[in-house]
C-alpha cells in the first residue's frame, strides 16, 4: 500500500507540477486549492506528507497546519512548509504550528525525494530541508 501525499497551494500550476512528480513515485496524492479543502482531504486520506503552502489567502497555511495537527488519525504526518519567502520565515512559528520543516519553492526534485522517504520511514526532524 502506497502513501498519501496531500499538496495545498492556489497556485494550479505548481500544485499539479507537484502531484505529478510524487505520483511518479507511485504514491497517491490529493490536491487541495484553500485551507478549509486541505483540511477536509486531510480528515479523510490521512496523509504521510502534506506540503502546504504557506502564502494562502483565506486561511493562513499556519492555521491549517495547526487543524491538521489537531486531528488524531494514526500516525502524525510529516507536514512541510512551502513558501517563495521560506528564508523570511521565523522557525519558531513554524514550530510552534507544527511544521516538521521548511522548503522554498519551487521544490526540486532532490528535496522532494527526501521528503517522501522521510515520510515513508517517519525519521525526519529538521525545520529547515535546502
Amino acid at each position: 500500500m502506497t502513501s498519501c501525499v496531500l499538496v495545498v497551494d492556489e497556485n494550479m500550476q505548481s500544485a499539479t507540477r507537484t502531484a505529478w512528480l510524487i505520483r511518479e513515485s507511485g504514491r497517491d496524492v490529493e490536491v487541495a486549492f484553500d485551507g478549509p479543502s486541505a483540511i477536509l482531504k486531510a480528515r479523510q486520506k490521512k496523509p504521510s506528507l502534506v506540503l502546504l503552502n504557506t502564502e494562502l489567502r483565506f486561511m493562513s497555511g499556519i492555521a491549517v497546519c495547526a487543524a491538521i495537527r489537531a486531528m488524531r488519525f494514526g500516525a502524525k504526518p510529516l507536514i512541510v512548509a512551502v513558501s517563495k519567502q521560506a528564508g523570511d520565515i521565523d522557525d519558531d512559528e513554524l514550530v510552534a504550528a507544527g511544521f516538521d520543516a521548511c522548503l522554498e519553492e519551487p521544490i526540486g526534485n532532490e528535496a522532494l525525494t527526501l521528503l517522501l522517504l522521510s515520510s515513508d520511514t517517519g525519521t525526519y526532524h529538521s525545520p529547515r530541508v535546502h
